[in-house]
């Protein structure tokens, strides 16, 4: 197990002193910081064929890595996948709230709508080291939502993922900023760059999505929902107008125009 200390303001070792196992390194992030950059960084120090990543503030389910290693096993040929989770608050016992649901996993490309193909890395994410490396690793310069542009270039390559049904991880859910709760990365992130970051994943896998209709409407519904919360229309009509298929810009234009209407309410 492999921590990584992004250059935390507390000492990491002190939180971690209690627990005395060989099988536990702690290491000190030398790439640029955040959460891709940490990931990054850990993968490669790590030994492993397989990597599973663990946010800091997630607790692994019981079981979970030897399920994947039973799931790498049985389908060879997957070299990634996530599970379902378990949300909970910090003054909740998830294990009160795990509900084992049956299924076998399933593979990725095989999920609809297009949106459950995409791995969030917190999400019992796991994947062959040699691939995270092969593809030059998680995006630094995506500060957020970097997780949607990893999974959309796996997709793009082809790679074969595994889905599983049954929870791999309890996630932590936040309260929005403010009132002693710093919120997540994501939710500290303002709208405009966020709608900014989906538009750097679009550009940058153009080629695919150009054959992938459902994959460039969801990133596009993304982009132009952040946009709606800013207020951005001139901005959004361009992005709308980089469809080339008529049905689809009047699908894109309806779906702005309640994102306006629906941000318009909230803020009353």
């Amino acid at each position: 197990m492999i921590v990584v200390d992004d250059r935390s303001a507390a000492p990491t070792e002190q939180a971690l002193a209690f627990i005395d196992d060989p099988r536990l390194r702690l290491v000190r992030n030398e790439r640029p910081a955040g959460p891709a950059g940490a990931r990054n960084f850990g993968v490669s120090v790590a030994h492993g064929t397989t990597v599973l990543f663990l946010d800091d503030d997630d607790l692994m389910l019981p079981g979970y890595p030897a399920q994947v290693l039973r799931l790498r096993h049985s389908a060879p040929e997957a070299l990634y996948g996530f599970s379902s989770i378990v949300p909970f608050r910090g003054d909740r016992d998830p294990d009160t709230l795990i509900e084992h649901q049956a299924g076998h996993a399933m593979l990725v490309a095989s999920l609809e709508p297009f949106r459950k193909r995409l791995a969030g890395l917190g999400c019992g994410f796991w994947i062959d080291r040699n691939l995270f490396v092969t593809l030059g690793g998680i995006a630094e310069d995506i500060l957020v939502n970097e997780d949607t542009e990893f999974s959309v270039r796996l997709l793009a390559h082809g790679v074969a993922g595994l889905f599983s049904p049954e929870p791999g991880v309890a996630v932590r859910q936040h309260n929005s900023v403010g009132g002693g709760d710093l919120g997540s990365l994501t939710q500290r992130t303002d709208a405009l760059r966020r709608a900014g970051f989906f538009g750097e994943i679009i550009r940058r896998q153009e080629v695919w999505l150009a054959t992938q209709p459902k994959a460039r409407r969801h990133l596009m519904r993304r982009q132009l929902k952040f946009l709606a919360r800013e207020r951005k229309i001139a901005t959004a009509l361009r992005v709308i107008a980089a469809e080339t298929r008529f049905g689809h810009r009047l699908g894109l234009m309806a779906y702005f125009g309640l994102s306006r209407l629906t941000e318009t309410l909230r803020r009353r």
